[in-house]
């Protein structure tokens, strides 16, 4: 399911990012939004298990991917499944939100593939 990808995508740009700036956050302490400290909290709960088994939904779906597309296909889909939310609607914030707007985009970002966004 898109929700699926989208939240081993989730997981692993958490990761990601905890790996690449973590000992820059713990030296600078920045004053950081609570939405984003939640975030950097949630990144320093995750296991090494769960990575591991985002790793092999991302090649899974790599794999699959490829096999369908083969060496000259594209894959067109929409970037996002429902309207925006209004201008400062506390539901941004949300995790579910935030899979749920990365679950079309979940889909070329786990496949590896180069993407382009066209309006």
């Amino acid at each position: 399911s898109t929700n699926l990808l989208a939240y081993a995508m989730h997981i692993l740009r958490r990761h990601e990012f905890k790996q690449n700036h973590l000992e820059w956050i713990n030296a600078e302490k920045p004053n950081l939004d609570p939405f984003i400290s939640s975030q950097m909290q949630g990144a320093l709960e995750i296991t090494d298990t769960n990575i591991d088994s985002c790793h092999a939904i991302r090649n899974e779906m790599r794999s699959a991917l490829n096999d369908l597309l083969k060496d000259d296909g594209i894959l067109v889909i929409p970037t996002v499944a429902e309207p925006p939310p209004k201008t400062g609607a506390k539901e941004i914030q949300s995790e579910d939100y935030q899979i749920r707007a990365c679950s079309f985009s979940s889909i070329a970002s786990m496949s590896g593939g180069c993407q382009v966004s066209v309006p």
